[in-house]
């Protein structure tokens, strides 16, 4: 019979061009001949309801992939697939014979790095790599039940080419195929060969449209000439489409069909197509500017954060469901797994019938979380995990015992350490012990029950696991049982697995749990990749997280490979055709009702922008029309659901005075913390203070105007502020007793220790005497700091600074605890204390400032809402406004982690005044960035005088909600209240 290659504008054009080309053919059963091979079970999902409602006949329809494994088996030589999982399980193995210790993720990377250097035809170019790859290879074909993928493609295409391995069919058509290697790519050719022999009639179906140079490329490789291999709009097919005009079209073995406005069409290899007039996504795939186009249904635009895009198409969804929609006829697209969490808890909270893949994500369900938790236990068992797991077991009294562990500091250990620390804690605080331990014996008891750690069979230590949980969800129970089936055949390419990677596998797997749904089918809708998406043609199409660093994806599909090395694709290439193929399919198809897509414009409060694809589009088309504004979900709705009420009952008043706050729209008011009689404006502020307002300005109005108490909870342990009092006393001390002495190549390093111990024993003792805490925890905690001084113990924080001042590069202290103040920020003064600035070569300063805590991140400091750098510097320059001056946080913290983090200033200055390893690791922030800094704070400046305190719009962890004492008294709004806007 024949080979067509099939060419059309969208998919379901090209699907008709298949219906008129074939005719359905049925056997002497009276079933369909046909078979169909698509790229993903989505498509095939959608694939058959199409062909069902169309003629009702349904052919054999499946995925490429899974055409493949059943064709190996029935052709190879008689071994089972090795899986990526099975693949990444012999990688550990083949390590350990050579003396090396690979984790999970090092094991998937190699064995990922074989996978696609063997696909593509070529080794790493790295020769170390290589080495390894080649070696590897070489003891994964020894394995005696298992074949690896290259091995099993190779085995299937020899078999295909001597006509073996494919079954009799009337027609078989190819559709959707994309990213193959060109491994992949030949065997498909010489199944389309084996088919053709065998009598079958095969149509191999590609997109049609148009490369950067305006040509269309349906018939023609001339995208393969862009100098750019990032033009390229096809690169998702372009090894199947080498492999089919090299090998059927140029031998004559394939016809070329078009299917277009006047039906099918064949043309010539090479040959002109008709003109046919170009639409939007072929201009923005070309890269050339649009006159004047037609968008159809396709809106596009930013949302505050990723929360307010999925509830924007949370109540978009709502809204078309309601309105008699199919949920199949609605599809939401996902670039980047951010947007997993808020989809399942914001889709809930509407009540919307929605799946995940081909199913519901089981990996967070109690009963999963219950079985980790009793894999991972190990010897130092951590106490919350413990308890989380006798919680499940259905043991009384957890919750009480939990709290009291947690009070009393109890963290880890085997449950017989836990009494006396509970009862020490008890007879401190005087709580009522004996209610306490109640519970401790079950608890102690749970622990002989663990799985047995020297088990290596993978469905043993599931059922074992799951014997510990009193009510396990029987769907969930029987996935875990499932997927320790499936590791355990995955475990038989090692022989005899070693027990700890049997349960490190089995914990892995259960991560990526899917439970299939039970019952009756249920129409929901789909929430898939946005790979996912092609091939599917849905009424309502919503894409969500399309911003620069999640959309495209990273290029290399393992840490092994260099960006040099082959990969699977290119992700700008198939990128730009993801959104081509959409953006084709909503212009050439009418049932396509509206296509929506969205980027966030900051996410955890830090500014992003849209893709470059995206941004591509915006730079081409002026006047692109802007996402519908949804209907806002009414706050009774939101009441009445979170209360399970029906529609219209209950709580009438409360419903109705909750709507009256929700209905506002204006301006803020009083209810916001926008004062109408502001208080009197300080002249004068702590730096500290003011970034207090610029992170939340209602706590600034609780704290600072109101002084409501905010004093903490007495604990055993010092008070985090004291404690970095006390630190910054000790290092001024020693500074200022050596008369500012530089460190830096320091000739007596144990005289220098033996003072700074001296100094240190001082400020401690004083600290000792204010008391305040537990001694015994205070007596352990100076112990830790003194350490390595005047004894040969692990280093503490003060030994780890002292070395890392005396290694370092020149640096003279200039001064310690340094005031200053009549910084003029807008309206308002600031004053403040600069820990320490030092003098470089050169001439520039650096100024220091201590952190014993969490050290500010990079967005904090470009955001301005730690203004400590930025208030120092300039404080510094108004002395002396020659001289480059550098700031930087030094973080204290861990002895074994100091570093420098989040510089500013004058890149000379920076670059004289850092070590080359520090500026590598460094965030500079230079003038115009500085100047932007302050204007913010000049800017929040004149809305604090004006007495505006509204609650902050910035994340709860960015604005410190977690550990605010007024948290409970707070006006935060989460929905009204968005990311703030990097302008103002």
């Amino acid at each position: 019979m024949a080979i067509h290659v099939l060419f059309g504008r969208t998919r379901p054009a090209r699907r008709r061009g298949v219906a008129a080309l074939l005719r359905p053919g049925r056997d002497a059963l009276g079933r369909s001949t046909t078979l169909y091979v698509t790229g993903t079970w989505r498509k095939r999902a959608q694939l058959l309801r199409e062909l069902e409602a169309r003629d009702g006949l349904l052919p054999d329809v499946t995925v490429f992939e899974a055409w493949l494994v059943d064709a190996g088996r029935r052709c190879g030589d008689g071994r089972a697939p090795l899986s990526r999982r099975a693949a990444a399980l012999a990688t550990r193995r083949w390590a350990a014979e050579r003396g090396v210790v690979l984790d999970a993720a090092e094991a998937r990377a190699l064995a990922d790095a074989e996978r696609v250097t063997a696909a593509w035809g070529r080794p790493p170019r790295d020769p170390a790599v290589a080495a390894r790859v080649a070696d590897l290879r070489a003891w994964l074909d020894r394995l005696p039940r298992h074949a690896r993928e290259g091995r099993r493609l190779h085995l299937l295409l020899g078999a295909l080419e001597r006509g073996e391995g494919v079954r009799a069919h009337g027609a078989v058509v190819l559709d959707d195929l994309h990213g193959l290697s060109p491994l992949a790519a030949r065997v498909c050719v010489a199944a389309c060969r084996a088919w053709s022999a065998a009598g079958a009639e095969v149509v191999l179906s590609f997109g049609l449209g148009r490369d950067r140079g305006g040509v269309e490329v349906g018939q023609a490789l001339g995208f393969e000439e862009a100098d750019d291999r990032e033009d390229r709009v096809f690169e998702t097919t372009r090894a199947l489409r080498t492999a089919v005009f090299d090998e059927l079209v140029a031998s004559g073995e394939a016809t070329l069909l078009r299917y277009g406005e006047g039906g099918l069409l064949e043309v010539e290899p090479g040959a002109t197509l008709p003109a046919a007039a170009p639409d939007l996504a072929d201009d923005l795939a070309g890269g050339r500017p649009c006159g004047a186009p037609g968008f159809g249904p396709i809106r596009l635009g930013p949302m505050p954060d990723p929360r307010a895009e999925v509830e924007r198409v949370a109540r978009r969804l709502r809204r078309i469901l309601e309105d008699g929609a199919d949920p199949r006829d609605c599809l939401v697209a996902l670039p980047s797994a951010l947007y997993d969490p808020l989809v399942a808890e914001i889709f809930a909270e509407h009540d919307l019938p929605w799946e995940r893949g081909g199913g519901t994500s089981a990996a967070t369900h109690p009963t999963t979380l219950a079985v980790r938790r009793a894999l991972a236990l190990g010897a130092e068992l951590p106490t919350d995990e413990l308890l989380a797991l006798a919680d499940a077991a259905g043991i009384g009294g957890i919750r009480v015992l939990w709290a009291a562990c947690r009070a009393a500091g109890v963290r880890s250990g085997h449950p017989s350490t836990w009494e006396p620390r509970l009862r020490a804690w008890a007879v401190r605080t005087r709580a009522e012990i004996d209610p306490l331990l109640a519970g401790w014996p079950a608890v102690a008891s749970l622990v002989a029950r663990l799985p047995d750690p020297s088990v290596a069979d993978p469905e043993a230590l599931a059922r074992s696991a799951l014997v510990l949980i009193s009510d396990a969800d029987p769907a969930v129970e029987r996935a875990v049982l499932e997927a320790a089936e499936a590791l355990g055949r995955d475990l038989g390419c090692l022989g005899d697995p070693e027990p700890e990677i049997a349960r490190e596998a089995l914990v892995a797997a259960l991560d990526g749990l899917v439970v299939e749904r039970a019952g009756p089918e249920v129409a929901r809708v789909p929430v898939v990749g946005l790979r996912e998406r092609v091939g599917l043609t849905p009424r309502h199409t919503f894409v969500v997280g399309l911003a620069r660093g999640m959309f495209p994806g990273d290029r290399r599909p393992s840490s092994v490979l260099g960006p040099e090395d082959p990969v699977d694709h290119d992700p700008v290439a198939e990128g730009r055709m993801l959104l081509a193929d959409l953006l084709r399919d909503a212009l050439g198809e009418p049932w396509m009702e509206s296509v929506e897509l969205s980027w966030p414009a900051a996410t955890d409060g830090r500014p992003t922008l849209p893709s470059p694809l995206v941004a591509e589009w915006l730079e081409l088309v002026a006047d692109w029309p802007a996402l519908p504004e949804p209907e806002t979900a009414g706050a009774d709705e939101r009441i009445r659901r979170a209360c399970g009420l029906p529609d219209g009952g209950g709580l009438p008043e409360v419903l109705a005075a909750r709507a009256r706050v929700g209905a506002r729209t204006g301006d803020l008011g009083p209810h916001d913390g926008v004062l109408r009689r502001p208080p009197r404006a300080p002249r004068e502020l702590p730096v500290t203070t003011l970034e207090t307002y610029l992170r939340c300005p209602q706590r600034y109005w609780y704290r600072h105007v109101l002084r409501l108490d905010d004093a903490e909870p007495w604990a055993p342990e010092l008070e985090p502020r004291r404690r970095g009092t006390a630190l910054h006393r000790i290092l001024e001390g020693f500074l200022l007793d050596r008369q500012l002495r530089p460190l830096s190549g320091e000739p007596d390093p144990d005289g220098a220790r033996r003072a700074l111990r001296a100094v240190a024993d001082r400020v401690l003792d004083e600290v000792d005497a204010e008391g305040g805490f537990d001694p015994v925890y205070q007596t352990y905690a100076r112990d830790r700091w003194t350490a390595g001084l005047v004894d040969d113990r692990p280093h503490g924080i003060l030994r780890a600074w002292l070395d890392v001042e005396m290694a370092g590069p020149q640096r003279i202290p200039e001064a310690v605890e340094r005031s200053f103040g009549a910084l003029a920020v807008g309206p308002i003064a600031l004053r403040g204390t600069i820990d320490r600035v030092d003098r470089v070569p050169g001439g520039a300063r650096l100024v220091t400032d201590y952190k014993t805590g969490r050290t500010p991140t990079r967005d904090e400091v470009l955001l301005g809402l730690s203004l400590q750098p930025a208030a120092y510097l300039a404080a510094t320059r108004a002395a002396d406004a020659s001289l480059p001056v550098a700031a930087s946080f030094l973080s204290l913290a861990r002895p074994d982690d100091l570093r420098r983090t989040a510089w500013t200033g004058h890149p000379d200055a920076l670059a004289i005044a850092a070590e080359e390893r520090e500026r590598r690791s460094a965030t500079p922030l230079d003038d115009r960035g500085l100047a932007e800094v302050l204007g913010r704070a000049a800017a929040a400046a004149e809305r604090l005088v004006t007495g505006a305190f509204p609650p902050s719009p910035h994340p709860p962890e960015r604005a410190g909600c977690p550990t605010c004492p007024y948290r409970t008294i707070c006006r935060r709004d989460e929905e009204r209240h968005a990311a703030p806007d990097d302008t103002d």
